[in-house]
């Protein structure tokens, strides 16, 4: 879908406005995301208006007020409170004792947990046995956390004490609804501060009116019949623009997951000789470095499975040396192992091993080099495995697993960026929860994972980025990808274990993470405007729309049934060319 924006000036007025009274007088604008932070300074700098002026997101606010007062607790980091929810499952599982050894388990109540951080102690009441375990491991985790750090609900209540720091407030909507944006907007309101008119999702037309003469809908949607050609449709509209003449620091292109479009995206533009700036498709726990690790990690040390480790070193951090210290090809490891001597697993690398000390000369000179490469490369892997698996404390443990990724693993800076993160792991010693090798890689990953880089210039070229990046954006075209996978429209899914008090508590958490979409809760609003077709029934299955500006000036789009008369969907073709209709 693409829509297009007009440029706004609602927020520079209301600035302009403010400083007639007091030139130099401080004014904080709270936007809904850093994009629209980026915007709004650059257009205040262009219009002369950018001194003593402050932009900041909800969050940024928070974190600002509420920083040094709580001072020297800090904010409670997400692999913190998960592993402090390991650790309250070690002491007392309750009614989760079959599943509790489970890493989903502990993952799912420690996002469960980070949710009922946003509200007031003991606002919840459980309305089943298993929301009730969920609330007593959720106090549990934030007791062995609390004398050193602070839940998200103290950190808002502690800055709406101190708001006054702000100086004077402009809420350049929207506010998309979260918990911290829910409760400030509330505060700001109470004090005379309200949105300033035009922005946000007031401006939004909704299904039944989109054909208001204020409305702000989305003019276009391009048919794809995957993400593939979803991309390419995306990637000619954008270059067609270009053409037009729109800048290409106008155009946006925003994806509900990273998965697959974030690559698919980064390929496509760089094909077409595109710039864009955005989130880069690669980062520590995508690079060589970081999947090897987390792959070693999975290794059974007795086993060593052949083709398991052989793929490991084809990912190329891994190294196999020869005793003169010369790498060995992967493929010079998979000629021997597969056709000279052939290995599978287990006991076959010690008979590697003994027909090399044996009959060396029944091997030429290069796959001599190849088993000594390959059998000094088990052993170190297996002593590193070992040693993580013994080790007593998560100090310990952060020690075996660095030296296992040095003694392996090529001198890189993804390496010295996986060592980084390995000894952040010494922090879970404060919580002490059990050593596994699942908490260990699941540790590991919600570490590495988060780690991005940036590519291109802000700016300079085309906006990529997850659609919360979008919201508040100052943008002539943007284009929201996502419909041909189904991760669009994104609906509330409904949980079986969260009902009633506990389920509106969490309602507007919904993460990235849990459902690879956009964090905004939407609810489905019927539509019955359908195109219809000789012979063929449309029945529309829903039209989602996000709630206060998730996407800040474009119509969302429905999804649609087609049925024949005889109750049979009509044969769709392979792969259709891209089309673009009017919505």
């Amino acid at each position: 879908m693409t829509g297009f924006q007009a440029h706004s000036t609602a927020v520079a007025d209301e600035v302009r406005r403010l400083r007639a009274d007091d030139p130099l007088a401080r004014i904080t604008v709270i936007v809904p995301s850093f994009g629209a932070a980026r915007d709004l300074v650059r257009s205040l700098a262009l219009t002369g208006g950018a001194a003593n002026v402050t932009v900041r997101t909800a969050t940024q606010v928070v974190a600002e007020l509420s920083g040094p007062v709580l001072a020297p607790r800090a904010a409670l980091p997400f692999p913190l409170l998960a592993a402090a929810v390991d650790t309250a499952l070690d002491a007392d599982a309750g009614r989760l004792e079959a599943v509790a050894s489970e890493p989903v388990t502990g993952q799912a109540i420690a996002r469960a947990c980070q949710r009922l951080g946003t509200v007031e102690p003991g606002s919840v009441s459980p309305d089943t046995p298993l929301q009730a375990e969920v609330l007593r491991l959720s106090a549990d985790a934030h007791t062995r956390t609390g004398s050193s750090y602070y839940t998200q609900f103290e950190a808002v209540s502690t800055a709406l004490d101190h708001l006054d720091r702000l100086g004077r407030v402009i809420v350049a909507a929207p506010l998309r609804g979260t918990s911290i944006e829910r409760r400030l907007r509330a505060a700001l309101e109470a004090r005379g501060v309200t949105v300033i008119p035009g922005t946000g999702s007031e401006n939004l037309a909704s299904a039944a009116e989109p054909d208001t003469d204020d409305a702000v809908t989305g003019t276009h949607v391009l048919h794809a019949s995957d993400s593939d050609d979803e991309i390419r449709a995306v990637v000619r509209y954008v270059r067609s623009r270009i053409a037009g003449g729109v800048p290409g620091h106008r155009i946006g292109v925003y994806y509900p997951s990273p998965d697959p479009y974030q690559r698919l995206l980064h390929r496509a533009f760089a094909e077409a000789g595109i710039a864009v700036y955005g989130p880069s498709d690669s980062g520590v726990g995508r690079s060589a470095a970081g999947r090897s690790l987390i792959r070693l990690l999975e290794l059974d040390a007795d086993l060593m499975d052949r083709a398991e480790l052989l793929s490991i070193v084809a990912e190329g951090s891994v190294g196999a040396t020869d005793e003169s210290g010369k790498q060995v090809s992967s493929r010079r490891l998979e000629l021997l192992t597969r056709t000279r001597f052939p290995v599978i697993a287990g006991t076959d690398w010690g008979r590697l091993a003994d027909a090399l000390r044996a009959a060396p000369d029944s091997f030429s000179d290069r796959d001599r080099a190849a088993a000594v490469a390959v059998l000094r490369l088990v052993t170190r892997i297996r002593d590193g495995l070992r040693a993580v698996d013994t080790a007593t404390s998560w100090n310990e443990t952060a020690d075996a697993v660095a030296a296992l990724i040095t003694a392996v693993c090529r001198q890189s800076p993804d390496r010295a960026a996986v060592l980084a993160v390995i000894a952040s792991l010494t922090d879970l010693d404060s919580v002490a929860p059990a050593i596994t090798r699942d908490r260990l890689v699941s540790a590991l990953a919600a570490r590495l994972d988060p780690i991005t880089d940036r590519v291109g210039d802000e700016g300079a070229g085309v906006a990529l980025g997850p659609i919360d990046d979008a919201v508040g954006r100052d943008l002539d075209t943007v284009c929201i990808v996502g419909m041909a996978e189904g991760l669009l429209p994104v609906l509330q899914r409904p949980d079986p274990s969260c009902r009633k008090a506990l389920s509106t508590c969490l309602r507007p958490s919904i993460s990235t993470s849990d459902t690879g979409s956009c964090s905004s809760p939407w609810q489905p609003v019927p539509n019955t405007d359908c195109v219809r077709f000789p012979g063929v029934r449309c029945a529309v299955v829903g039209t989602a729309f996000p709630p206060a500006g998730s996407f800040p000036r474009c119509r969302v789009w429905q999804t649609r049934k087609c049925t024949q008369p005889d109750g049979k969907r009509p044969r769709r073709p392979a792969r259709p060319s891209p089309r673009c209709h009017p919505s």
